[in-house]
């Protein structure tokens, strides 16, 4: 078993050699990681659906008021809704995943690191892998 310590990551507060597994929150020994585990976590969408569906409620009823001929009294639903909808749309393609390491242990699986960048949880997580195998 080779027993020198080797750096196999450093990159963003996350520090992996052959031994330990250093993150912001906690360092964990690598003989005692049992699994390693990369996750996607989804934002929740309901808020930015609600503000574009409401948006367009109101941009329609301002072309529903338009086509009845109520003049100037459509133009403020048509500019509100029209603002809102936008506003969702822009929100919801705002909103990115989040990518999350867990580590298993022998007492539980935790939550060791998250990242919107996919390429830097993968990175951690083929690390976490490497330290393991060095570890034998």
């Amino acid at each position: 078993m080779n027993q020198t310590e080797t750096k196999i990551l450093n990159e963003g507060g996350v520090t992996v050699t052959s031994h330990r597994a250093i993150f912001p929150s906690a360092t964990y020994a690598v003989s005692n990681i049992t699994s390693v585990m990369l996750r996607q976590r989804d934002p929740d969408k309901s808020w930015p659906h609600l503000f574009l569906f409401v948006g367009s409620a109101i941009l329609l009823l301002g072309g529903w008021l338009l086509s009845e001929g109520m003049g100037t009294d459509s133009i403020l639903p048509i500019f509100l809704g029209g603002g809102i909808a936008v506003w969702g749309y822009m929100w919801l393609k705002s909103l990115k995943p989040s990518f999350l390491v867990f580590v298993g242990t022998a007492g539980a699986e935790q939550q060791a690191f998250e990242s919107y960048d996919k390429a830097v949880a993968l990175r951690v997580h083929e690390a976490l892998n490497d330290a393991i195998i060095q570890r034998g």
